[in-house]
């Protein structure tokens, strides 16, 4: 038996399944031949499921980070009307004008 496949777990696992059948040396190499493709395929697939996960994951972050900041970048504007209205009002600038110059509705000039 080739060395390198000994110190794999999936293949020490085989030669152990094939010792409890019995089979011979080149009945395992035989095994092994036929069935490479089918674990090379299998590796592949588990490689790329992860590297498709991983990237999924790290766009789901990206994603989340925007979207935070975007709603940062609008609570902070809003906190800054809601000052900059406060000032106004405080000064005795009339409400209609303030809405004007803030956007921010009627109501909640009000209670400022």
């Amino acid at each position: 038996m080739p060395h390198q496949f000994i110190t794999d777990d999936t293949f020490r696992e085989i030669f152990r399944k094939a010792n409890v059948a019995n089979m011979t040396a080149q009945q395992v190499e035989d095994f092994i031949r036929q069935n490479k493709y089918h674990w090379n395929h299998m590796i592949s697939l588990d490689v790329k499921y992860n590297e498709g996960k991983e990237k999924g994951i790290q766009e789901g972050i990206n994603i989340g980070k925007e979207e935070g900041l975007a709603l940062g970048r609008e609570e902070g504007s809003h906190e800054a009307m809601i000052s900059t209205a406060k000032k106004l009002k405080a000064r005795g600038t009339d409400i209609a004008l303030i809405h004007d110059v803030t956007g921010l509705p009627l109501e909640i000039i009000d209670k400022l």
